[in-house]
């Protein structure tokens, strides 16, 4: 299969992903953030059911760690599709001192599951902490212009071009925390793990 984009140890794909991972080698970690089942976004209306796509992309992970980033108010029985193979290792809160809201929902943050082998210990790692504090939000690209993120519900001009962009600090910390190599991520949404794994600034 031919890659989208290579250059500086970056590969994409374009595909999909259950295509995609028989033929990639054994990652360090597997960080992703994939479709969740009770999502409202029409921009995943052609995903018929999230629950199965990710339990057939997580059975052919091959990976030393798998980190699931989800919202806040994402059902995590979803994670059911995790195979046995990757034990659980901790939950992380991956927290917004400026939180916004959803209806009546204020969101405070996302959650990350962390499944696998322990990373080795190493200078600033010799525990793994459950918690990042986002201490500023992204500047994203919308329809018209660079912005600030902003609340969930954007309508109208100024719309995000991804429905749940993560914050790169907390992805940049879950790289830190969880890999020393290799980094996958299965459902690349709009490029917020690739960036931290390159080693990319918040």
């Amino acid at each position: 299969m031919k890659p989208y984009f290579e250059e500086n140890g970056i590969v994409i794909y374009n595909a999909d992903c259950r295509e995609v991972l028989p033929t990639l080698p054994e990652a360090d970690a597997i960080i992703t953030d994939p479709v969740w089942p009770d999502n409202r976004s029409t921009f995943f209306a052609h995903i018929i059911d999230p629950t199965q796509l990710f339990a057939e992309a997580a059975a052919q992970f091959r990976a030393k760690r798998l980190v699931v980033q989800l919202g806040c108010d994402s059902d995590p029985r979803f994670l059911i599709g995790v195979p046995r193979r990757f034990p659980f290792l901790r939950v992380c809160w991956l927290t917004y001192p400026r939180p916004s809201y959803k209806g009546r929902l204020l969101y405070t943050g996302d959650v990350a599951y962390a499944y696998g082998e322990w990373p080795i210990a190493k200078p600033g790692r010799a525990v793994i902490g459950g918690e990042c504090i986002s201490t500023r939000a992204d500047y994203i690209n919308t329809n018209t212009k660079p912005a600030k993120q902003k609340s969930y519900g954007m309508r109208g001009e100024g719309v995000t071009m991804h429905p749940a962009p993560r914050r790169t600090q907390h992805v940049l910390w879950l790289v830190s925390t969880f890999c020393d190599g290799l980094v996958i991520d299965p459902f690349c949404g709009s490029g917020t793990t690739l960036w931290a794994a390159f080693g990319g600034k918040a």
